[in-house]
């Protein structure tokens, strides 16, 4: 499964809660696609992710202070690096295939499911939907 995120979308963030749980079960294996459009701090936060040696545990340590700061409204301790224009690039060929898949905004779902198909699915899933999704998954 393909998850596009702009890390300043809260419901991202609440996908990407809901998709934990099943990742650490071993039930579902996602690629995070970063997008950084939302903010004018997206590309920082999301080039201090692309510029780790160890991205998924950044993507994990963001998740973890990124709902304190959309209760708080502040958002001043969240990592940000200067990204370059290959990290800017990047980003924006992110975007361009987002939108390419039809999709307008974050979360956006992409996977396969068993008989080789590609769904789609704009916006957060509940923890409900993403247990139906499941067992269709190749």
């Amino acid at each position: 499964m393909y998850d596009f995120q702009d890390h300043n979308c809260p419901y991202c963030h609440a996908l990407y809660e809901n998709e934990v749980p099943l990742i650490k079960a071993g039930k579902l294996t996602v690629r995070y696609v970063p997008v950084a459009f939302l903010t004018p701090s997206s590309p920082e936060e999301a080039a201090d992710w692309l510029l780790s040696p160890d991205p998924l545990k950044t993507l994990n340590q963001f998740e973890t202070i990124v709902g304190k700061a959309f209760r708080s409204g502040s958002y001043r301790y969240l990592p940000k690096e200067k990204p370059s224009k290959k990290i800017l690039k990047e980003l924006k060929e992110n975007y361009y295939m987002m939108d390419a898949l039809g999709f307008s905004g974050t979360p956006a779902v992409l996977y396969r499911v068993k008989d080789g198909q590609l769904g789609r699915i704009p916006g957060l899933m509940s923890k409900r939907q993403l247990a139906v999704l499941l067992p269709k998954l190749q």
